[in-house]
């Protein structure tokens, strides 16, 4: 039986990053204007890279069911242009992968603390207005 190795996800940041007076700095990073919180200002600029720096900063390690939660939330405000809440996150993530994964204790474990902010800043979308 053929063992299937599934592709990695998070992006090698250590490979596409050089090191410089003791400071990473992507090598070509087209996501670098953020505002002081570290919130992509264009979103249309957002790359799985970019999600990958955000998620290690935030001690995350991204995982498939991440990137499928982010990517949601992304069209979401893409579409809408409008911020999610967390209930509003969880209720997008029920409407789209069921009850099983579409409840509060889910969407915490992946993005723990506030799930709505952690969601917007992975997801290189502007700083949620509710978000202190």
């Amino acid at each position: 039986m053929e063992h299937k190795v599934e592709p990695e996800v998070e992006p090698k940041v250590d490979r596409l990053i050089h090191h410089d007076h003791n400071t990473l700095t992507p090598l070509s990073d087209p996501c670098d204007q953020t505002d002081a919180d570290g919130f992509l200002q264009t979103p249309l600029t957002w790359t799985p890279l970019f999600a990958a720096m955000r998620a290690r900063e935030n001690q995350i390690t991204l995982t498939p069911e991440h990137l499928a939660l982010i990517e949601l939330a992304r069209e979401f405000y893409l579409e809408h242009t409008l911020h999610l809440t967390n209930r509003a996150l969880v209720k997008l993530v029920r409407e789209h992968y069921g009850t099983e994964k579409g409840n509060s204790i889910y969407v915490q474990t992946l993005f723990p603390g506030s799930p709505a902010r952690l969601v917007a800043l992975l997801g290189g979308l502007p700083k949620p207005p509710f978000c202190f």
